[in-house]
């Protein structure tokens, strides 16, 4: 497996400009990734994306094929008791 990077843009409300997930090399550039992206959007779990080697580092240029899995975001504000969100599972 190797990590793969996406471009978050520098206009970003986390104030990351990257993230990286494990993928798994399919060839000629193409990646299945490993694990759910959580700043990336528009990209799930097992999905495939296209790459290119740009200084040293293997970038997210495309997205592949679709998976079919689905990423959920849930943003819990400062001081919120995940209980009362929650409940006990």
């Amino acid at each position: 497996m190797k990590k793969v990077i996406f471009d978050l843009g520098s206009d970003t409300w986390h104030g990351f400009s990257s993230e990286s997930v494990w993928a798994n090399n399919l060839g000629s550039g193409v990646y299945q990734l490993e694990n759910s992206p959580f700043f990336a959007k528009g990209i799930s779990f097992k999905d495939t994306v296209m790459t290119n080697q740009i200084a040293g580092r293997i970038q997210v240029v495309g997205l592949g094929s679709e998976s079919g899995h689905s990423t959920y975001r849930i943003l819990v504000s400062q001081g919120t008791h995940y209980h009362v969100l929650f409940g006990e599972f």
